[in-house]
């Protein structure tokens, strides 16, 4: 994916609904601008490194885009504060939180089994 990403000029996501929003980090960590959802989980992961627009208005999500395409300057910071955010996600480290809740489920399943 990452080629497709890189071939990108803007990444928009104006996702309704999200669980932790992979794409637009791995967008930024390719060096692309993102543009995604306002009030949802993404906006808590991309924080300040993206600019946030509301789903539902085309408007807005058109003018943002414009702005990245044609603002250089801005441009240039979201892809810098972008590859900021996207390298303090490290599949390392979610691989490792993600084994910990296994292995949390596999001993809670555990008690109660032998509870019972």
């Amino acid at each position: 994916m990452a080629w497709v990403y890189r071939g990108a000029s803007v990444f928009v996501y104006p996702s309704l609904y999200e669980g932790f929003g992979f794409p637009p980090l791995e967008a930024m960590a390719c060096g692309v601008p993102v543009v995604a959802s306002r009030g949802s989980s993404i906006e808590e992961n991309l924080c300040s490194a993206a600019d946030l627009v509301d789903p539902n208005d085309p408007e807005e999500i058109a003018s943002t885009m414009r702005r990245l395409l044609v603002d250089s300057a801005w441009r240039r910071h979201r892809v810098e504060t972008g590859m900021q955010r996207a390298a303090a996600f490290r599949w390392e480290e979610t691989a490792r939180l993600v084994l910990n809740c296994y292995r949390e489920s596999v001993g809670v399943e555990r008690s109660v089994l032998t509870r019972g």
